[in-house]
């Protein structure tokens, strides 16, 4: 007899990770993050999520769901379900939302940064936010956690309103000689003007006000002095350095401001000067040089060689024609060689005003000195030589 045929072993069906227990792992993960997605939502931590930290998460969800589907561990479903809670609970709390060390920051850690924010918000005075620098993480923080940090954007608008209400005080009590005071607000005013350009207006229009005043404050001592007071320009010159080393941008102001005084002065001297006055002769070349000489040596902003351009122009033309004019006295009184001293002489001492004053002037000087040097040369040609006079000879003596 043949002994009845049997049946290939196989694992029993408890045994085996059927589809629908697959399903049930799933779902039980599932479930499982949104609860503990929401509570911790409903805990105050908000609800962003992120990549990674959702499948870190989700994962011990679904290593505990497939246990909780497997018939063997029956007995112990709760206690398994719970320990994945606690797990996914663990991993949403503590895994950052990335492995880059830039960006690192756990649901705990926000929250910690978060509440560090908060308490030190309600301090808005101008060192907090020199030490801060504007608070430039919480700008990170809330792009990666936008519902955790929702309720800090109204404390940040508060604390930036209070902060630029006392910088923007702090320039109206500031004296407008006090450059040092108002460059020091300039690091606090630009981190705020960053950090917050709601406020960015407001700042701008103090820090201009205050300047406006300085400056003005400036050019009014110019305007006080007296036409070529040249003591005086020097004596305020300090002030106005100071302010350009402190504000830069006020320069081109200043510049502008002490190159108008000079050549007001330098049009009211000429004005005063040009003609002779009665009793006396013509002004003499040496006065237009001497001016000349004080207005290059005034403690200007400008060292450039070319300063003061317009007024030594100026200059430059009335101690021209002044040498022109004395020139043609001695030419006419016959005296070539003087005529020829007065023109060498002029064009000695401005040939370099006229090099940096342009063209038109050096063919000027030019034209004048070859002019009356021709004059010269051909005056001492065309002299005849003197004779010594004839002497009588010494009378004879008697013998």
């Amino acid at each position: 007899m043949f002994a009845p045929a049997t049946a290939p072993l196989t694992d029993p069906p408890q045994s085996r990770l059927t589809p629908p227990r697959l399903l049930g792992a799933v779902v039980f993960a599932a479930i499982g993050f949104v609860a503990v997605w929401q509570g911790f939502g409903l805990a105050g931590f908000g609800t962003d999520a992120h990549a990674l930290r959702v499948l870190v998460a989700v994962a011990p969800l679904f290593v505990c769901g497939l246990v909780l589907v497997w018939p063997r561990w029956s007995p112990l479903r709760a206690v398994v379900g719970l320990i994945g809670l606690v797990g996914a609970a663990i991993a949403w709390w503590i895994v950052p939302i990335s492995p880059e060390p830039k960006m690192p920051s756990s649901l705990r850690n926000a929250a910690e940064t978060r509440d560090w924010y908060k308490a030190n918000l309600a301090i808005a005075t101008v060192e907090e936010l020199s030490r801060s620098k504007g608070h430039p993480e919480l700008k990170l923080l809330r792009t990666q956690y936008p519902s955790l940090t929702n309720d800090l954007q109204a404390d940040y608008d508060k604390w930036a309103r209070e902060t630029a209400d006392e910088i923007i005080s702090r320039y109206r009590r500031t004296p407008l000689d006090d450059f040092k005071g108002v460059e020091a607000l300039g690091e606090p005013t630009k981190l705020l003007r960053e950090a917050h350009p709601a406020s960015a207006d407001r700042l701008e229009a103090a820090r201009r006000q205050w300047l406006s005043n300085a400056l003005h404050a400036k050019t009014h001592e110019l305007e006080k002095l007296k036409p070529g007071d040249w003591a005086g320009f020097n004596d305020t010159a300090f002030g106005r350095r100071t302010l350009v080393e402190a504000l830069p941008d006020t320069r081109a102001t200043i510049l502008r401001a002490e190159r108008e005084w000079v050549d007001s002065s330098v049009d009211s001297i000429v004005a005063n000067n040009l003609a002779p006055k009665a009793g006396e002769g013509p002004t003499r070349r040496e006065f237009w040089k001497q001016i000349h000489w004080e207005i290059l040596a005034l403690k200007s902003l400008d060292a450039e060689d070319n300063r003061f351009s317009q007024a030594r122009g100026w200059l430059f033309k009335v101690a021209h024609d002044t040498a022109v004019s004395e020139a043609v006295a001695h030419f006419g009184a016959g005296d070539y060689h003087l005529a020829f001293g007065v023109a060498r002489t002029h064009s000695v001492a401005w040939s370099a005003t006229a090099a940096i004053l342009g063209p038109s002037e050096e063919k000027s000087l030019t034209e004048f000195r070859g002019t009356y040097e021709f004059f010269d040369l051909l005056a001492s040609k065309s002299a005849k030589p003197v004779e010594p006079p004839e002497t009588a000879p010494p009378p004879r003596t008697k013998p």
